[in-house]
Protein backbone atom coordinates (compact mmCIF):
# COMPACT_ATOMS: atom_id res chain seq x y z
CA UNK A 1 0.00 0.00 0.00
CA UNK A 2 2.88 2.61 0.76
CA UNK A 3 4.31 2.12 -2.96
CA UNK A 4 0.40 3.08 -4.02
CA UNK A 5 -0.05 6.43 -1.78
CA UNK A 6 3.71 7.09 -3.21
CA UNK A 7 2.09 7.49 -6.60
CA UNK A 8 -1.35 8.09 -5.67
CA UNK A 9 -3.10 10.61 -3.74
CA UNK A 10 -6.39 8.93 -1.86
CA UNK A 11 -9.21 11.67 -2.20
CA UNK A 12 -12.66 9.61 -1.52
CA UNK A 13 -14.24 6.47 -0.55
CA UNK A 14 -16.71 6.23 -3.49
CA UNK A 15 -17.65 3.28 -2.29
CA UNK A 16 -17.57 -0.71 -0.91
CA UNK A 17 -18.73 -3.78 0.67
CA UNK A 18 -17.89 -7.13 1.27
CA UNK A 19 -14.36 -7.43 0.10
CA UNK A 20 -13.66 -4.23 -1.86
CA UNK A 21 -13.58 -0.75 -1.73
CA UNK A 22 -13.62 1.90 -4.37
CA UNK A 23 -11.38 4.92 -4.28
CA UNK A 24 -10.80 7.98 -5.79
CA UNK A 25 -7.59 8.98 -6.31
CA UNK A 26 -4.83 11.35 -7.91
CA UNK A 27 -1.76 10.06 -9.40
CA UNK A 28 1.41 12.65 -8.44
CA UNK A 29 2.54 12.90 -11.47
CA UNK A 30 0.15 14.29 -13.86
CA UNK A 31 -2.56 15.22 -11.86
CA UNK A 32 -5.08 12.45 -13.38
CA UNK A 33 -7.91 11.16 -11.55
CA UNK A 34 -8.54 7.44 -11.29
CA UNK A 35 -10.58 4.87 -9.23
CA UNK A 36 -9.06 2.48 -7.60
CA UNK A 37 -10.54 -0.76 -6.22
CA UNK A 38 -9.20 -2.75 -3.17
CA UNK A 39 -9.67 -6.04 -3.38
CA UNK A 40 -9.35 -7.88 -0.10
CA UNK A 41 -10.18 -11.04 1.81
CA UNK A 42 -8.16 -13.16 3.97
CA UNK A 43 -10.50 -15.65 4.50
CA UNK A 44 -11.03 -16.97 0.56
CA UNK A 45 -8.29 -19.54 -0.52
CA UNK A 46 -9.16 -18.79 -3.76
CA UNK A 47 -8.81 -14.42 -3.35
CA UNK A 48 -5.78 -15.09 -6.45
CA UNK A 49 -8.06 -16.58 -8.88
CA UNK A 50 -10.64 -14.13 -8.48
CA UNK A 51 -8.02 -11.60 -9.11
CA UNK A 52 -6.76 -13.12 -12.47
CA UNK A 53 -10.59 -13.59 -13.51
CA UNK A 54 -10.98 -9.89 -12.51
CA UNK A 55 -8.22 -8.32 -13.73
CA UNK A 56 -8.98 -10.57 -16.95
CA UNK A 57 -12.08 -9.51 -17.77
CA UNK A 58 -11.33 -6.05 -17.57
CA UNK A 59 -8.28 -6.41 -19.53
CA UNK A 60 -9.96 -8.19 -22.51
CA UNK A 61 -13.49 -6.36 -22.75
CA UNK A 62 -12.95 -2.79 -24.68
CA UNK A 63 -16.18 -0.58 -25.27
CA UNK A 64 -17.13 2.68 -24.08
CA UNK A 65 -19.84 1.16 -22.01
CA UNK A 66 -17.53 -0.65 -19.50
CA UNK A 67 -15.39 1.34 -17.72
CA UNK A 68 -11.58 1.25 -18.49
CA UNK A 69 -8.40 -0.55 -16.92
CA UNK A 70 -5.02 0.53 -16.20
CA UNK A 71 -3.43 -2.11 -14.53
CA UNK A 72 -3.76 -4.40 -11.27
CA UNK A 73 -1.21 -4.25 -8.47
CA UNK A 74 -0.56 -7.48 -5.75
CA UNK A 75 -0.36 -6.00 -2.84
CA UNK A 76 -0.10 -8.85 -0.61
CA UNK A 77 -1.31 -12.96 -1.14
CA UNK A 78 -4.44 -11.76 -0.08
CA UNK A 79 -5.09 -7.67 -1.44
CA UNK A 80 -4.68 -6.53 -4.55
CA UNK A 81 -5.58 -2.73 -6.40
CA UNK A 82 -7.51 -2.26 -9.72
CA UNK A 83 -6.80 1.38 -11.51
CA UNK A 84 -9.83 1.80 -13.23
CA UNK A 85 -11.34 5.12 -15.37
CA UNK A 86 -13.43 7.19 -12.74
CA UNK A 87 -16.37 7.49 -13.84
CA UNK A 88 -18.41 10.15 -12.52
CA UNK A 89 -22.58 9.49 -12.32
CA UNK A 90 -24.92 7.79 -9.91
CA UNK A 91 -25.77 4.00 -10.11
CA UNK A 92 -28.83 3.29 -11.51
CA UNK A 93 -30.39 1.79 -8.87
CA UNK A 94 -29.37 5.43 -6.84
CA UNK A 95 -31.59 6.83 -9.82
CA UNK A 96 -34.56 4.93 -10.05
CA UNK A 97 -34.93 4.25 -5.76
CA UNK A 98 -34.61 8.58 -6.42
CA UNK A 99 -36.61 9.22 -9.30
CA UNK A 100 -38.73 6.33 -10.46
CA UNK A 101 -39.15 4.90 -14.10
CA UNK A 102 -37.02 5.97 -16.68
CA UNK A 103 -38.36 7.28 -20.02
CA UNK A 104 -38.56 4.49 -22.46
CA UNK A 105 -35.99 6.17 -24.64
CA UNK A 106 -33.68 5.90 -21.75
CA UNK A 107 -34.23 2.60 -21.39
CA UNK A 108 -33.42 1.81 -25.22
CA UNK A 109 -30.46 3.30 -24.52
CA UNK A 110 -29.74 1.57 -21.98
CA UNK A 111 -30.25 -2.09 -23.82
CA UNK A 112 -27.81 -0.63 -26.47
CA UNK A 113 -24.97 0.46 -24.47
CA UNK A 114 -24.77 -2.53 -22.57
CA UNK A 115 -25.54 -5.20 -25.24
CA UNK A 116 -22.71 -3.82 -26.79
CA UNK A 117 -20.95 -4.86 -23.91
CA UNK A 118 -22.38 -8.34 -23.62
CA UNK A 119 -21.15 -8.32 -27.04
CA UNK A 120 -17.64 -7.95 -26.15
CA UNK A 121 -18.00 -10.48 -23.29
CA UNK A 122 -19.31 -12.89 -25.25
CA UNK A 123 -17.29 -12.41 -28.63
CA UNK A 124 -14.30 -13.43 -25.48
CA UNK A 125 -15.61 -15.92 -24.54
CA UNK A 126 -16.62 -14.52 -21.10
CA UNK A 127 -19.63 -14.20 -18.50
CA UNK A 128 -20.54 -11.22 -16.79
CA UNK A 129 -22.94 -13.21 -14.42
CA UNK A 130 -24.19 -10.40 -12.36
CA UNK A 131 -25.80 -7.31 -14.12
CA UNK A 132 -27.74 -5.44 -11.49
CA UNK A 133 -28.60 -1.81 -10.51
CA UNK A 134 -25.78 -1.23 -8.26
CA UNK A 135 -23.03 -2.05 -11.20
CA UNK A 136 -24.16 0.78 -13.84
CA UNK A 137 -23.90 4.18 -13.79
CA UNK A 138 -25.79 6.89 -15.43
CA UNK A 139 -23.17 10.01 -16.51
CA UNK A 140 -24.27 13.29 -16.20
CA UNK A 141 -23.92 12.85 -19.82
CA UNK A 142 -26.92 10.40 -19.66
CA UNK A 143 -24.55 7.38 -21.00
CA UNK A 144 -25.04 4.33 -19.01
CA UNK A 145 -21.60 2.72 -17.86
CA UNK A 146 -21.04 -0.89 -16.57
CA UNK A 147 -18.58 -0.42 -13.67
CA UNK A 148 -17.79 -4.37 -12.48
CA UNK A 149 -17.20 -7.39 -14.58
CA UNK A 150 -19.35 -8.79 -12.02
CA UNK A 151 -18.79 -12.87 -11.47
CA UNK A 152 -16.83 -13.27 -14.59
CA UNK A 153 -16.10 -16.44 -16.16
CA UNK A 154 -15.25 -18.01 -19.27
CA UNK A 155 -18.09 -19.74 -20.59
CA UNK A 156 -18.26 -23.47 -20.06
CA UNK A 157 -15.23 -22.95 -17.42
CA UNK A 158 -14.70 -23.30 -13.69
CA UNK A 159 -16.75 -21.19 -11.20
CA UNK A 160 -14.19 -20.00 -8.66
CA UNK A 161 -17.26 -18.56 -6.44
CA UNK A 162 -18.50 -20.53 -3.34
CA UNK A 163 -21.11 -23.36 -4.71
CA UNK A 164 -23.47 -22.06 -1.47
CA UNK A 165 -23.58 -18.47 -2.87
CA UNK A 166 -26.42 -17.23 -5.02
CA UNK A 167 -24.93 -16.68 -8.84
CA UNK A 168 -25.81 -12.87 -9.02
CA UNK A 169 -28.14 -10.74 -7.50
CA UNK A 170 -31.48 -11.71 -6.26
CA UNK A 171 -34.09 -10.53 -8.81
CA UNK A 172 -32.02 -10.55 -11.55
CA UNK A 173 -30.43 -13.78 -11.81
CA UNK A 174 -31.71 -15.90 -14.58
CA UNK A 175 -34.48 -19.03 -14.01
CA UNK A 176 -32.36 -21.95 -14.65
CA UNK A 177 -29.23 -20.99 -12.62
CA UNK A 178 -31.55 -21.19 -9.62
CA UNK A 179 -31.65 -24.55 -10.56
CA UNK A 180 -28.00 -24.83 -10.61
CA UNK A 181 -27.53 -25.07 -14.41
CA UNK A 182 -24.03 -24.29 -16.24
CA UNK A 183 -24.17 -20.08 -17.39
CA UNK A 184 -24.49 -19.15 -20.63
CA UNK A 185 -24.67 -16.28 -22.24
CA UNK A 186 -28.59 -16.41 -22.35
CA UNK A 187 -28.27 -15.90 -18.48
CA UNK A 188 -26.33 -12.73 -19.10
CA UNK A 189 -28.64 -11.61 -21.95
CA UNK A 190 -31.70 -12.21 -18.94
CA UNK A 191 -29.93 -10.05 -16.68
CA UNK A 192 -29.57 -7.31 -19.09
CA UNK A 193 -33.87 -7.60 -19.61
CA UNK A 194 -34.20 -7.56 -16.23
CA UNK A 195 -32.07 -4.44 -15.71
CA UNK A 196 -34.51 -2.90 -18.26
CA UNK A 197 -37.12 -3.86 -16.47
CA UNK A 198 -36.23 -2.77 -13.34
CA UNK A 199 -35.67 0.56 -15.13
CA UNK A 200 -38.81 0.75 -17.53
CA UNK A 201 -41.11 -0.06 -13.83
CA UNK A 202 -39.08 1.81 -11.98
CA UNK A 203 -38.43 -1.20 -9.27
CA UNK A 204 -38.90 -5.03 -9.73
CA UNK A 205 -42.06 -6.55 -10.42
CA UNK A 206 -42.42 -7.91 -6.99
CA UNK A 207 -42.92 -6.27 -3.86
CA UNK A 208 -40.49 -8.83 -1.73
CA UNK A 209 -37.18 -7.15 -0.75
CA UNK A 210 -35.34 -9.99 0.88
CA UNK A 211 -33.25 -12.49 -0.94
CA UNK A 212 -35.27 -15.81 -0.47
CA UNK A 213 -38.72 -14.47 -0.75
CA UNK A 214 -37.64 -12.39 -3.94
CA UNK A 215 -36.16 -15.66 -4.92
CA UNK A 216 -39.36 -17.55 -4.36
CA UNK A 217 -41.63 -14.63 -5.62
CA UNK A 218 -39.47 -14.65 -9.12
CA UNK A 219 -40.34 -18.87 -9.33
CA UNK A 220 -44.15 -18.19 -8.60
CA UNK A 221 -44.42 -15.52 -11.28
CA UNK A 222 -42.15 -15.44 -14.05
CA UNK A 223 -40.34 -11.96 -15.37
CA UNK A 224 -41.20 -12.94 -18.74
CA UNK A 225 -45.24 -12.57 -17.59
CA UNK A 226 -44.45 -9.09 -16.20
CA UNK A 227 -44.54 -6.40 -18.52
CA UNK A 228 -48.04 -4.74 -18.38
CA UNK A 229 -46.31 -1.89 -16.98
CA UNK A 230 -43.58 -1.41 -19.77
CA UNK A 231 -43.83 0.79 -23.15
CA UNK A 232 -45.09 -1.52 -25.58
CA UNK A 233 -42.44 -0.69 -27.72
CA UNK A 234 -40.37 -2.39 -25.28
CA UNK A 235 -42.07 -5.42 -24.63
CA UNK A 236 -41.45 -7.59 -27.60
CA UNK A 237 -37.69 -7.30 -27.07
CA UNK A 238 -38.29 -7.52 -23.60
CA UNK A 239 -40.34 -11.04 -23.99
CA UNK A 240 -37.52 -12.26 -25.92
CA UNK A 241 -34.48 -11.92 -23.54
CA UNK A 242 -37.03 -12.91 -20.15
CA UNK A 243 -37.95 -16.09 -21.99
CA UNK A 244 -37.68 -18.38 -18.75
CA UNK A 245 -36.10 -20.99 -20.90
CA UNK A 246 -32.65 -19.98 -22.42
CA UNK A 247 -33.34 -21.99 -25.78
CA UNK A 248 -36.18 -19.55 -26.27
CA UNK A 249 -34.21 -16.70 -25.05
CA UNK A 250 -32.11 -14.20 -27.31
CA UNK A 251 -29.02 -16.30 -27.48
CA UNK A 252 -25.73 -13.91 -26.85
CA UNK A 253 -24.79 -10.35 -26.86
CA UNK A 254 -23.69 -10.38 -30.72
CA UNK A 255 -27.18 -11.37 -31.54
CA UNK A 256 -28.96 -9.36 -29.07
CA UNK A 257 -26.60 -6.26 -30.68
CA UNK A 258 -27.66 -7.27 -34.10
CA UNK A 259 -31.35 -6.90 -33.15
CA UNK A 260 -31.06 -3.74 -31.86
CA UNK A 261 -29.04 -2.39 -35.04
CA UNK A 262 -32.08 -3.27 -37.19
CA UNK A 263 -34.64 -1.82 -34.57
CA UNK A 264 -36.44 -5.16 -33.25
Amino acid sequence: MDDLTREFQLEALLGGGGSARVYRVRRRTDQRLFALKLLRNDQDPDFQRRVERETQALARVRHPAFVGFHGCVQLTPHSAALLLDLVEGETLLARVTRAGALPPGQVAVLLGELAGVLACFHREGLLHRDLAPGNVLLTPEERFVLVDPGLARPVGGPSFTDPTLLPGTPGFIAPELLDGAIPGPAADVFGLGMLALYAALGGLPWPQTSGALLLLAQCERPAQGCLDGVPPTLRPLLTRMLATRPEQRIGDGMELERLLAVGL
